[in-house]
């Protein structure tokens, strides 16, 4: 697990590969699935499994594709995520501070932003007391650095797709919203009948073992994991199929350097009230720019993520969604995120 696959995930000076509509196809069938196999994929392109695997591989040897994640629900496994938002009067210490919350274990994730708030950061621990204590050694480390805060506590999140890569009409003629693996170790028919409901899952040394592995890693083959984990392939499948089945395992999806795309990451927090949550989902499914949101219990109680390529075109989703909701929003703020410095995993 090299870092340089999970550090600096947007690039502030880079050289855009360019990506053909191959390539943008590939990443759409990843998107849904990063378990689809080069075989799969290759019979929906009418493409050789070749190629597939030639264009994979070189799409990570570009950091177009900077590994393969597995988007894990960890409400299920009895862990809080608690969010954090910091604005610090100066940026003198942001170095400084960074280097604390990347090395500070429990802190899962971390980025810095520009607007309204300039650092980002995810606490995941076992209880309150567990966050108190991560939180105060930041605080007590850095007080007299810090403007302001919030702290939001994390229900749920999911990605709403990668509409951007493809346009509508391409994705028609590619007859690519029908395409699903069913066959293989992509796990497909698992997560259609997946359970949604919240309900904390029993695990074992073995499945934290698992999810460890995996977390960054989600193409492994099922021997592979096999082997690292000295179990039968069998026991990994099944492992498995629970796992997603229960919800744990909500996606597995490759982790995209949207810098080659020419487009910037924002944030939007929201305040919904009254809010119909399977009517927003769906809006932003269909939305190209909106590929991700989270749901929150705080100031904020939604946070959506556009990726827009001009400040003109965030304006103009951004004011889309709006009236598209106008009786449900009640307020609304954006900034810019720019460097990803952590994406961790904590399951023991």
């Amino acid at each position: 697990m090299g870092e340089e696959v999970f550090r600096g995930q947007i690039y502030e000076n880079i050289m855009p590969q360019k990506l053909d509509l191959i390539d943008r196809k590939i990443l759409y069938l990843l998107s849904r699935n990063a378990r689809y196999s080069n075989t799969a994929i290759a019979k929906a392109l009418k493409i050789k499994r070749e190629v597939v695997a030639y264009r994979i591989k070189k799409m990570l040897d570009n950091k177009v594709i900077n590994g393969f994640y597995t988007l894990i629900d960890t409400r299920k496994l009895g862990k809080f995520i608690h969010v954090v938002y910091m604005k610090l009067k100066t940026t003198s210490q942001e170095k400084e501070m960074l280097d604390l919350l990347v090395n500070t274990p429990h802190i899962s994730a971390v980025h810095t932003c520009s607007g309204m708030y300039d650092l980002h950061f995810e606490i995941l621990t076992d209880d309150l007391e567990g966050f108190d204590r991560v939180f105060s050694i930041v605080l007590n480390q850095f007080r007299e650095f810090v403007h302001d805060y919030i702290v939001l506590n994390f229900l749920r999140e999911d990605s709403t797709g990668r509409g951007f890569l493809l346009d509508v009409q391409e994705v028609k003629d590619s007859n690519l919203h029908n395409f699903k693996e069913i066959k293989g170790s992509c796990f497909q028919k698992e997560f259609d009948q997946q359970n949604k409901e919240h309900f904390v899952v029993e695990v074992d040394k073995l499945d934290k073992r698992l999810l460890k592995l995996v977390n960054h890693n989600s193409r492994m083959t099922i021997r592979e994991m096999a082997d690292e984990l000295g179990v039968v392939p069998s026991t990994i499948e099944n492992r498995k199929r629970r796992l997603i089945t229960n919800g744990v395992i909500k996606r597995f999806l490759p982790l995209i350097n949207f810098s080659h795309f020419g487009v910037q990451w924002y944030v939007v927090f929201l305040y919904m009230k009254d809010l119909d949550e399977n009517k927003l989902v769906s809006y932003l499914q269909n939305e190209p720019n909106t590929l991700w949101y989270k749901r929150f219990i705080g100031k904020w109680n939604y946070q959506i993520n556009i990726f827009a390529e001009s400040n003109t075109q965030f304006h103009d989703v951004l004011n889309n969604f709006r009236n598209s909701f106008a009786d449900n929003l009640v307020n609304f703020e954006s900034i810019i995120m720019f460097n990803q410095h952590k994406l961790a995993d904590n399951f023991e």
